[in-house]
């Protein structure tokens, strides 16, 4: 049993004992209280059962109902604090009693038959991030070339089981998920990083009931919400009892959801625990400031200049899959749209990536896919236009544009050149070109 299915409020429905049963995990606690309407205004006394939980039973609550715990805490006065394992969050700092969601009539039985057989890493992943609203529409995210959605805002620390009031019913986010599913988008979740440190004191910190109690939550989400996955926040300089706990966390929801998505990283620089099947790479931006010898940063975050398009680019050609906040834009719409069509930029992550060179403001790599077809990518970060410049090719032919943020490039010829094949190619200012190869046409003879 997960500590979820113990802790918080459950109705009893038994011959003999018919009502709702409070229980908080509080090992630090010298006493503890429930209040709400349904005790009077008189805080209603929890009795000690054992392992620092502390119980109550009684059979005046309502469902909807607000209620609070007090904690008594050595040489403190009490503290109200919000029920850790509600399902439901209520204005502040209140839990709702909310014990039996209604039925929700779920369409998606072949999206969820069909997961947990996807091969993720050989897959596109283009991960739109955005704060959860009932009114998100799931046609709009699919046609500007999306294939996940992480949702921000539902897992919090205070509340880790309960959606936050401020957001609506938990059937609005049902209805969401649904149609997500239905569009042919993913969705995960954000697990921040706070979360990953522990619930939130006075509830005490033995790790192992708070192990148990984070292992129910990513259950629980995955499990009542349909959720494909979790993009969990690595906290900065994690111990060794965090990295168990994200490793649990990973186990516990692939056997909820298996073939789950779960992510872990958000802090550059942290290098997360195995078992995640991506590892996120913020500081990607910073790999390329190393490689040019300047700084790249800040990275792209609206798209709206060229040197915006040119980062935005450049993040979908490197390897590795794809995260950006939700942007609007007929830009953004046909950069996914051109990931999606090129199995190049996702198929061979790990031997698809070929550098060409790294001079001054122009970076150049080629990406393959399995069958040895390729992009070449050109970037030019100066501010200047650079004609007939020279780059070493693999093959004879022409390289024409298929894709680029800045003005038209012309087409360039692959040509003998020393012991292999070079191209002169005119690089726009702060652009990123992709070029595709084609033979030269025969000459008559």
């Amino acid at each position: 049993m997960f500590a979820g299915q113990l802790l918080g409020c459950h109705r009893l429905t038994g011959r003999n004992r018919r009502g709702y049963v409070f229980r908080l995990w509080a090992p630090e606690a010298q006493a503890a209280w429930v209040t709400g309407a349904f005790t009077g205004g008189t805080p209603a006394a929890m009795s000690p059962v054992g392992g620092g939980v502390w119980e109550l039973f009684s059979p005046l609550p309502e469902e909807g109902m607000a209620y609070q715990f007090r904690l008594q805490l050595p040489g403190e006065t009490p503290v109200a604090v919000a029920d850790p394992c509600a399902s439901l969050a209520g204005p502040e700092n209140t839990a709702l009693v909310y014990t039996g969601q209604q039925p929700f009539a779920w369409t998606d039985s072949r999206w969820m038959r069909e997961f947990p057989q996807r091969e993720h890493l050989t897959a596109p992943m283009h991960i739109c991030g955005i704060d959860y609203r009932p009114d998100i529409q799931p046609a709009w995210l699919r046609d500007m070339g999306y294939t996940h959605v992480e949702l921000g805002g539902l897992i919090t620390p205070e509340t880790p089981f309960a959606l936050p009031a401020a957001l609506g019913p938990p059937e609005a986010l049902k209805a969401l998920v649904n149609g997500l599913h239905r569009a042919g988008l993913a969705v995960l979740a954000r697990w921040p990083a706070s979360l990953c440190l522990g619930l939130p004191r006075p509830a005490g910190s033995a790790r192992p009931q708070e192990k148990s109690l984070l292992l129910s939550c990513a259950a629980y989400w995955l499990e009542a919400y349909h959720l494909d996955g979790l993009r969990v926040e690595t906290p900065e300089n994690p111990g060794r009892p965090v990295r168990d706990v994200l490793l649990a966390v990973n186990r516990a929801a692939d056997r909820v959801r298996p073939n789950a998505v779960l992510i872990s990283g958000g802090t550059p620089g942290v290098s997360p625990p195995g078992d995640f099947l991506l590892r996120w790479r913020p500081d990607w931006a910073t790999d390329g400031a190393g490689w040019l010898g300047r700084d790249l940063l800040p990275a792209p975050e609206t798209g709206d200049s060229p040197r915006d398009r040119a980062l935005l680019a450049l993040m979908m050609a490197l390897p590795g899959k794809k995260y950006t906040p939700c942007q609007d834009s007929a830009f953004v719409r046909s950069l996914n749209q051109f990931y999606l069509s090129r199995c190049q930029l996702w198929q061979n992550e790990t031997e698809g990536y070929i550098p060409v060179l790294a001079q001054g403001d122009v970076l150049a790599f080629r990406r393959l896919d399995r069958r040895a077809r390729e992009l070449l990518v050109i970037c030019n970060f100066g501010r200047r236009e650079k004609e007939n410049f020279s780059l070493p090719v693999p093959r004879r032919g022409i390289y024409r544009p298929a894709f680029h943020t800045g003005a038209m490039p012309h087409p360039a010829e692959g040509r003998k050149s020393g012991g292999g094949f070079a191209a002169e190619f005119c690089l726009p200012p702060e652009s990123v070109t992709f070029y595709l190869r084609s033979n030269l046409p025969r000459q008559k003879e």
